[in-house]
């Protein structure tokens, strides 16, 4: 059998974060969904919905770490969680 290399890479990702397009309903929702735990379902569309919105490109298409990334930051900012550095 042939011998098989795989080699992961992981190049770098600029992305353009507009947070003034978080509004205060979004706050409310998420804090909702945090609070409740429960509807995972709910949690992730609430968290693509604006995820894509604050991007501007579909986060469904995102990769992975771009999107937890993000939602890290965003989660921070908006006081919600995160460890965020100033």
């Amino acid at each position: 059998m042939a011998e098989v290399t795989v080699k992961f890479i992981e190049p770098p990702v600029n992305i353009d974060v507009d947070m003034s397009k978080i509004t205060w309903r979004d706050l409310i929702e998420l804090q909702k969904v945090q609070r409740q735990g429960g509807d995972e379902e709910q949690a992730i569309e609430a968290v693509t919905k604006i995820v894509s919105r604050i991007t501007g490109q579909d986060a469904w298409d995102l990769p992975a770490q771009v999107v937890a990334k993000v939602v890290e930051e965003m989660m921070t900012m908006a006081g919600l969680g995160g460890t965020a550095k100033n």
